[in-house]
């Protein structure tokens, strides 16, 4: 799922440059297109900011990024940064606009990737969520991060899948670990 060589999605979708932590980019929009979405053009102008009736969407979205450390953690977020990152998505979210759940959340994922769940139907569906209240999937999520058997197997697999393909994935996060799990 992270070779570069091999024809999958995640590495071009956390390292298509430049990886900006504190900004919007065509490359953050272009990324989110490996894993099956697109933005609208409307959306496209806001988050840019270019040729859009104001910049207001895209001054909201940044300030929201600028509030959420770019190392920030899911598994040990505490309320302020948990609420730091909705405010994000949220935010995100609304500029989106026409069906932006899906692609705000990955948009989100990209942008701080300890942080904040790829979601989308398959990983809602294979978790039983209602899909009613990101906030309560996040807790989901959390909560598998939460769990010593699982992480400890994350790690052993990610061992193995560097010796054994070497590839390096040291680098990822625990949550970016999880994604291919639920995923598949």
């Amino acid at each position: 799922f992270y070779d570069p060589q091999r024809g999958y999605a995640a590495r071009t979708f956390l390292d298509l440059q430049p990886v900006d932590p504190w900004d919007i980019t065509a490359a953050d929009l272009l990324s989110v297109t490996t894993l099956n979405v697109t933005a609208a053009p409307l959306a496209i102008r806001r988050l840019l900011g270019c040729s859009s009736p104001d910049d207001g969407p895209r001054r909201k979205v940044l300030a929201a990024l600028a509030a959420v450390g770019d190392q920030a953690e899911l598994a040990d977020a505490d309320a302020q940064m948990l609420q730091a990152g909705a405010l994000l998505y949220t935010t995100v979210k609304t500029a989106i606009g026409t069906n932006p759940w899906v692609i705000a959340s990955k948009l989100c994922a990209r942008k701080r990737p300890a942080l904040i769940p790829v979601r989308d139907r398959i990983v809602v569906h294979e978790l039983g969520l209602t899909n009613r209240d990101f906030r309560t999937d996040w807790l989901v999520y959390r909560h598998l991060l939460g769990q010593h058997d699982l992480v400890e197997g994350l790690l052993r697999v990610t061992h193995t899948a560097t010796e054994k393909n070497n590839a390096d994935l040291s680098g990822l996060p625990t949550l970016r670990l999880l994604d291919p799990l639920l995923w598949t």
